[in-house]
């Protein structure tokens, strides 16, 4: 009969809380990382098994994985995010700052096509995913400068942009590197992708230096004129949902091997 003396019980429950204590310190073992609960492994060329993984990320892991430092994905922070129309003619033109910028209810997207994963790691991946959402919404504080109807405008406030049945299609590549551990991981290289809304909105808050009657002429302009202003702001925000989208993905697949999303065996 084994018996642990005290001190030896309190060295084990000490030892048992010591690799939660290197991922919370962001220490780096040569152990891999397994693929977190309650995600499951699919074979490669399955589909239906992909989807249904995203989706069960998008339910599980919206507010991120923090002991493996994967950024929040609901809200996706998208920092600064810039736009220019400076169409002397229109209506309106503007030069638009977006700061603290996040974007909402990403999680209840649904990915609707994912393709490119493969049991070969001999060469670089070229990767698919399409993503469709009913309704997303971007918070940021805003500071414009321009004109509507030849009426000098400068303005600072808070805005929503409501952007109705949106779908991204992303084009991804990714290098294999196989590490000290005898486990492949992916190193993301590219990101890039080309949404369509169906329709867009603004609302405006808190604004100032800007009298109402001309405030809310501006909404209107914004939002009779969403075509031709989607052109200018649209493109924007899915360079800025690239670039977080993409650290979202390093994140993960630099802490989880290939090997344990994949049945490659």
């Amino acid at each position: 009969m084994l018996v642990v003396k005290p001190a030896a019980s309190k060295m084990l429950r000490e030892s048992s809380k010591f690799p939660i204590l290197l991922l919370l310190l962001g220490v780096s073992s040569t152990r891999a990382l397994e693929l977190p609960s309650p995600l499951q492994r699919c074979q490669p060329e399955d589909q239906d098994c992909l989807i249904a993984q995203v989706q069960s990320y998008f339910q599980h892991f919206s507010q991120g994985i923090p002991e493996l430092k994967v950024p929040s994905l609901d809200p996706l922070e998208l920092g600064v995010v810039r736009a220019l129309n400076n169409d002397p003619s229109g209506a309106l033109s503007f030069n638009l700052v977006l700061t603290n910028t996040s974007l909402h209810l990403l999680s209840k997207a649904q990915l609707t096509s994912i393709k490119g994963f493969t049991r070969d790691l001999s060469k670089p991946l070229k990767l698919t995913w399409i993503l469709s959402a009913k309704n997303l919404e971007v918070h940021a504080t805003y500071d414009v400068k321009g004109k509507i109807i030849m009426l000098p405008i400068v303005s600072k406030g808070h805005v929503v942009i409501r952007l109705n049945d949106v779908q991204t299609k992303s084009r991804v590549s990714a290098v294999p590197e196989k590490r000290d551990d005898g486990k492949y991981y992916l190193k993301l290289t590219e990101h890039k992708s080309v949404s369509k809304v169906g329709s867009g909105n603004f609302s405006m808050s808190n604004s100032t230096n800007i009298n109402p009657a001309l405030a809310d002429s501006m909404l209107s302009v914004l939002n009779n004129d969403w075509e031709a202003l989607s052109a200018d702001i649209q493109p924007r925000i899915t360079e800025a949902y690239d670039r977080s989208i993409k650290r979202i993905i390093e994140s993960l697949w630099n802490a989880v091997p290939y090997d344990d999303f994949f049945n490659i065996v």
